[in-house]
């Protein structure tokens, strides 16, 4: 049962992550990090510009960390829950084997699906 419930947890957290594109939100949040010092040091930018640009920078940067705080702190209730429902599931993903074989199942569920979408898509 355990087993189950995790690779089920595995294939709803990879879709999830794909579905809401998480990975575009952290390398948005990623390039706005690296780009507010460039602005905000660059002497050929008027102060008036600086304040504008960092206010939107600002405000790109605080809904982007928000959307990946509420999907990392979702991941964490729906593992609590599970943990309430299934006991024992926190204590087998803390276990290295069970931890490295459901890594294994992601990478491997993660390709196929790349597979099945790529073959899908190519035949129309």
């Amino acid at each position: 049962m355990i087993v189950l419930a995790a690779c089920l947890l595995v294939i709803l957290i990879i879709e999830f992550i794909l579905f809401f594109k998480l990975t575009n939100n952290i390398k948005i949040s990623y390039l706005l990090i690296k780009k507010i010092p460039r602005k905000l040091f660059n002497i050929k930018i008027s102060d008036l510009l600086k304040e504008k640009i960092l206010k939107k920078y600002s405000f790109l940067l605080f809904v982007n960390s928000l959307i990946i705080l509420i999907s990392i702190s979702f991941f964490i209730i729906l593992f609590f829950l599970l943990d309430y429902f299934i006991n024992g599931f926190l204590y087998s993903l803390i276990n290295l084997t069970f931890s490295s074989l459901l890594t294994i199942f992601a990478l491997f569920y993660y390709y196929i699906r790349n597979k099945l979408t790529f073959k899908f898509f190519k035949s129309f």
